[in-house]
């Protein structure tokens, strides 16, 4: 902080009490945070995003490689949308009530991804079958869970993939 202190004097010797100005002199730039950052992997293929950080009054940003976007004061969200598939990176620069822009970007980084896997079956029993039981296996690239359903029968629960379906009792007749 920078203090003056200024005392006047006229010709007749009248002095005036002490007035002081106090500046705060700020030449260290803040830091942006960020709020509402998508999860490390997405099937959504848009964002709002909240910047905020002590001292922050405005910001700039891109996505991935675009170019900067102008000034925003801080209360205005960063909306993205249209992602394509694949990783994506937000950066943004904050600059405080004294003007210093942040040096290096507040980064966030997420992947979208919006193409669902195909599920694979294995273990199905030859058709026709004289068995009553069924073991099968459910694989496919990407699948980490999946839910079924016996015939015209409700879903199940979700199911880590490394859990296998165990029909038995099974009567006469087609079976899906």
């Amino acid at each position: 902080v920078f203090y003056l202190h200024v005392q006047a004097k006229d010709e007749a010797g009248n002095e005036s009490d002490v007035v002081t100005v106090s500046v705060l002199l700020d030449n260290t730039p803040d830091t942006a945070s960020l709020a509402g950052i998508p999860g490390l992997l997405t099937n959504v293929n848009g964002a709002t995003l909240t910047v905020g950080g002590e001292g922050i009054t405005h910001y700039k940003y891109k996505v991935d490689g675009n170019p900067w976007s102008s000034e925003v004061a801080v209360a205005t969200q960063i909306n993205v949308s249209y992602l394509q598939d694949g990783v994506h990176t937000l950066y943004v620069l904050g600059r405080d009530a004294a003007g210093n822009w942040q040096k290096e970007a507040t980064t966030a980084t997420w992947t979208v991804d919006t193409v669902a896997p195909t599920a694979t079956l294995s273990g199905q029993p030859n058709s026709p079958t004289r068995t009553t039981s069924a073991i099968l296996t459910v694989g496919g690239t990407d699948v980490t869970y999946y839910r079924y359903r016996h015939g015209a029968g409700a879903y199940g629960a979700e199911t880590s993939v490394g859990t296998a379906i165990f029909l038995a009792g099974l009567k006469d007749g087609m079976h899906t």
